[in-house]
């Protein structure tokens, strides 16, 4: 991730919100539920790079502090300096020594070839725990679920959370207006469920999730976002509190899920 992109400064702000609502969840139920909540996990399967929430993770933790910006310009024959403090390197939710060691972030999405933000690129760091997985244009439901499954999932179970926090964003449709992948309705199920079963084991069914990125609205209640979303919802509210995914599938699901974009895509030549 290029480091200019994550500073937190003002004339680098992007994205469409000005409040980072999954990161201000997480550190309210970090501070407000502390005797219960010491360690929270945050995982963003938007189709778009989390570089908001993984620059706050990142500030969890002390930087050398930046030299202070400053200027002149004349005004009146007067010369006027400004020169404007640098922020703050460390802004911790609770425990400014703590916080980096129990605060785990994830993002799978998609990076390369100019794809917003164009920053991403696969990491795993510790103290703040970071992981970042980029999935290559038009990846399919194949490609996503296996690198959700081998680089998201054994970290964060190995983690173990006490609350997970999800942000959920559904513009990796191969339907969606902005997006670049190829998957499907089935897939937020999928990936929903196996975050079920996290917070299932881990920490007994706490999980949150926020509404990210979607834009394919057209058809209100029939479009894929709301499909998706409704997946997903579905998913959150019926599954039992002791459901656990069976993991790791084998290699036989795998070239199933294969043969069925297959199949998907040859309906879509076939119908144009």
């Amino acid at each position: 991730t290029d480091k200019q992109d994550l500073d937190d400064d003002p004339e680098g702000s992007q994205g469409f919100c000005l409040l980072n609502n999954v990161a201000v969840g997480a550190a309210y139920a970090k501070c407000i539920y502390r005797h219960a909540i010491k360690k929270v996990a945050i995982v963003d399967f938007d189709i778009h790079h989390g570089n908001g929430t993984e620059a706050i993770v990142r500030h969890l933790k002390g930087r050398p502090a930046s030299a202070p910006k400053g200027g002149a310009m004349e005004m009146r024959g007067y010369s006027i300096r400004i020169q404007a403090a640098a922020p703050p390197s460390c802004k911790p939710w609770l425990d400014p020594v703590g916080d980096a060691q129990s605060v785990f972030f994830a993002s799978i999405h998609s990076y390369g070839g100019g794809f917003y933000p164009g920053t991403g690129k696969d990491c795993n760091e510790a103290a703040p725990r970071i992981i970042n997985v980029a999935l290559r244009q038009d990846s399919t439901s194949a490609d996503f679920r296996h690198r959700f499954r081998t680089k998201v999932l054994p970290e964060l179970y190995a983690f173990g959370p006490d609350i997970v926090f999800v942000s959920a964003g559904f513009d990796g449709h191969e339907d969606d207006l902005v997006g670049n992948c190829r998957m499907v309705d089935e897939d937020f199920v999928w990936v929903t469920e196996r975050l079920v079963s996290v917070a299932n084991k881990c920490c007994q069914g706490r999980l949150v999730s926020v509404l990210e990125g979607g834009y394919n609205s057209r058809a209100e209640a029939l479009s894929p976002f709301a499909q998706a979303v409704a997946g997903h919802v579905r998913t959150l509210m019926h599954a039992s509190p002791n459901y656990r995914a069976a993991e790791p599938e084998g290699e036989e699901a795998c070239q199933a899920l294969r043969g069925e974009e297959r199949r998907r895509a040859e309906e879509r030549l076939q119908a144009k």
